[in-house]
This record gives C-alpha cells, sequence and structure tokens, in this order.
C-alpha cells in the first residue's frame, strides 16, 4: 500500500452508521405520522423493510430511480394495512424521515482523527452515491466539509452517474489529481463501492458493516481503525 496516493471513502455507512441513524428516523416518521401512528410498529417496519429491499433491486437494475423508490416505498407499504396515500402525501413522510435523520447526525472524533492523521501521508475525498443537496447537508452536520476540500467531495448527481459506474472513480481520481492505480477506495457495499473501484483499476478495501464471507484478493476491515494496519502506520 505504499506506493498508493490518494484515499476515497464512501460516506454512507462508512464514514458515519448511515442505517442506524436510518432505522431510528424510520420509526420516528411511522410513529408521528397521522397515517401510521396507530399501526403495529413492528409489523409496519417488517413490511416497509421488504418492500425497501424489493425497490432497492429494481433501482439496482435502472428500471426506477431514487426518487421513484422513495415514493413508491411508501405507497405500497401503507396499502398492506388498505391505506392509499398519494405521491405527495409519501413525498411529506419522506421528508419528516430526512429532516429526523438530519437532524441526528453529529461529528465523530474517531473519524476525525482518522482522517487528519490519513491527510499526513494521503490525499483524501469522498466519493457518494445521491443527491447534492441531501449528501452535502449530511456532511456539513458530521463536519467532514471542515477535513475535505469541496473539490474533493464527488456526488453522483452533480456528475452525472453513480457508483459502480467507472466514470465517477475515475473522475474523482482526475479531481485529486492522482492515478487509479495510486488509489484506494474504503466503502462498504460490495456491488458499489468494493467491485466498483476494483473494475476500475482502484484498489478497493472493503468496510464489511456486517458478517459476509470474504472477496478473493479484496482485504476487508471491519472498523476504520484497521486502516492503520494495512497502511504501515
Amino acid at each position: 500500500m505504499k506506493e498508493r496516493q490518494t484515499i476515497l471513502f464512501d460516506l454512507d455507512d462508512t464514514l458515519y452508521p448511515f442505517h442506524k441513524h436510518w432505522d431510528i428516523a424510520t420509526r420516528h416518521a411511522f410513529e408521528t405520522s397521522r397515517w401510521t401512528s396507530h399501526l403495529d410498529q413492528e409489523q409496519l417496519m417488517k413490511v416497509y423493510l421488504s418492500e425497501d429491499t424489493k425497490l432497492w433491486e429494481l433501482h439496482k437494475q435502472g428500471q426506477i430511480t431514487l426518487k421513484q423508490l422513495r415514493r413508491i416505498r411508501y405507497v405500497k407499504t401503507l396499502s398492506h394495512f388498505g391505506i392509499t396515500i398519494s405521491h405527495t402525501e409519501s413525498d411529506e413522510l419522506f421528508n419528516v424521515f430526512m429532516g429526523y435523520l438530519f437532524e441526528s447526525l453529529r461529528p465523530q472524533a474517531e473519524v476525525h482523527n482518522l482522517l487528519m492523521c490519513l491527510q499526513e501521508k494521503y490525499n483524501i475525498g469522498i466519493v457518494t452515491n445521491g443527491f447534492i443537496d441531501e449528501q452535502m447537508e449530511k456532511i456539513r452536520r458530521l463536519e467532514l466539509d471542515k477535513l475535505i476540500h469541496s473539490e474533493h467531495i464527488v456526488i453522483s448527481e452533480a456528475v452525472g452517474y453513480s457508483k459502480p459506474d467507472r466514470r465517477i472513480f475515475h473522475h474523482a481520481c482526475s479531481k485529486l489529481k492522482s492515478y487509479p492505480n495510486k488509489t484506494i477506495f474504503v466503502g462498504d457495499s460490495l456491488f458499489n463501492d468494493v467491485l466498483g473501484s476494483l473494475n476500475s483499476g482502484l484498489t478497493p478495501i472493503w468496510y464489511k458493516t456486517f458478517d459476509a464471507p470474504d472477496y478473493d484478493g479484496v482485504l476487508s476491515i471491519s472498523s476504520l481503525d484497521e486502516l492503520f494496519s494495512i497502511l504501515g502506520y
């Protein structure tokens, strides 16, 4: 790893535990909504997670957009309970969820310390899928913008293609004036981050946030602190 010059990070579930905040914010939206507060919340979450899994698969296949996924997810979930809501009402539910998620985000000292140490030897950047406003709001609330220059933050909506498309990885390398073979990518998604960066000529490090088999030839970590030993600190 000594010959590498740049380290790129995924954002959600890599530089902060997105799914922990996602679960809390989702439950808050359901518990406070006029459409769902009276329902069995555990059964509601079970149905919602099932619909979420199905719709993300369609999104991965390019059959629906992220905005459509978010709308359909609430509509389909509530239909299981005999409740009909419009797309506008679905958006209202989502906005409550997202607002609560934003409010829950705080800077994480261990992540800041890691990035500051790595910056002594490496160029550091972020590559994330999502909408500019939402991803930048997360980055600001986590105060990652105080550590990473805005030119080194690459968001899929801004560049027109998403991970695992190799163009977004190559665009990020270009922004940081680095070659793919001199660049490490750290992320939690096997499909988007690990295989996407590997197929783009970068060196992936898989941040496993759940128990999964190793991927042949790819280094994995279960904690960001493990990067220090991998990088020879």
